[in-house]
C-alpha cells in the first residue's frame, strides 16, 4: 500500500505541474498544492490528509467572519475588501486544481493498476 500511495502521490504533483505550466494555476496555488502533496510524502505509510492541509491553510471561518466583517468599515474596508476578494480567489483556485488533479490522477491508476481492491482502497483514502 505504501509503495501505491507514492506512486498516487508522485502522479497528483505531476498533476500540480501540468496545470500550472498550461497556466491554469497560479504561482501562490501550486505552493500550496505542491506543499499538500510534500507533506503526505514524509510519511508514505500514514493515511493521505492533503486536503486537511490545504483545509488548514485556507479555511478558517472565524478569520473569513472577521476579515468580511471589516470590509463594511469607512476608510479601511477597501482594503479589507481586497484582501477577501484574493483569499476567496486564491481558495478557489486551489480547490478547482485539487479537485481536477484527483480525478486525473485516479483514472491514470485505474488504467495503470489491474488490482481493483487496492485502486479503491486509494481513491478512498485521498478522497477523505
Amino acid at each position: 500500500m505504501t509503495e501505491l500511495r507514492h506512486k498516487y502521490l508522485q502522479i497528483l504533483k505531476s498533476n500540480y505541474w501540468g496545470v500550472f505550466e498550461e497556466g491554469q494555476c497560479s504561482p501562490e496555488a501550486i505552493l500550496i498544492l505542491i506543499d499538500s502533496v510534500d507533506e503526505c510524502m514524509d510519511d508514505e505509510t500514514l493515511h493521505m490528509a492533503d486536503w486537511d492541509f490545504i483545509e488548514n491553510y485556507l479555511i478558517s471561518d472565524n478569520f473569513v467572519k472577521c476579515m468580511s466583517w471589516f470590509t463594511s468599515v469607512p476608510v479601511i474596508g477597501k482594503f479589507f475588501y481586497h484582501y477577501v476578494f484574493e483569499h476567496f480567489s486564491l481558495s478557489y483556485d486551489v480547490i478547482v486544481n485539487f479537485i481536477g488533479a484527483h480525478e486525473a490522477a485516479e483514472n491514470m491508476l485505474k488504467s495503470v493498476i489491474e488490482s481493483k481492491k487496492f485502486v479503491d482502497f486509494i481513491i478512498l483514502e485521498s478522497n477523505k
